[in-house]
């Protein structure tokens, strides 16, 4: 989601992640930068996972952050996934309007 926008579907599957794209939304620069570097002629390409993972790990708290263990136990997580973290947390980020 980019604010009220339904972009599109992420899902995961062992190691690997997809996305599926809302083919209303033509506007490349409402889909993060990771998926098509702002270029609506790129919308076509298939998400690489490597950078859907990207875009999940540069969100989420890093695992030696100072308090990362607190702030698993206050959200139900016994131990660091940043996966785990990004649907707790709906990936949010204070800078954009992003969330899963």
């Amino acid at each position: 989601m980019n604010g009220k926008t339904r972009l599109g579907i992420v899902e995961k599957d062992g190691n690997n992640f997809s996305f599926t794209r809302n083919k209303e939304v033509t506007n490349a620069f409402l889909y993060p930068y990771y998926f098509y570097q702002l270029k609506p002629e790129n919308l076509d390409r298939e998400v690489p996972s490597i950078d859907i993972e990207t875009f999940f790990r540069e969100r989420g708290y890093q695992k030696d952050r100072q308090g990362i263990e607190v702030f698993l136990h206050e959200i139900g997580i016994s131990c660091y996934d940043y996966w785990e973290i990004a649907k707790a947390t709906n990936a949010t980020d204070i800078p954009d309007h992003f969330r899963i």
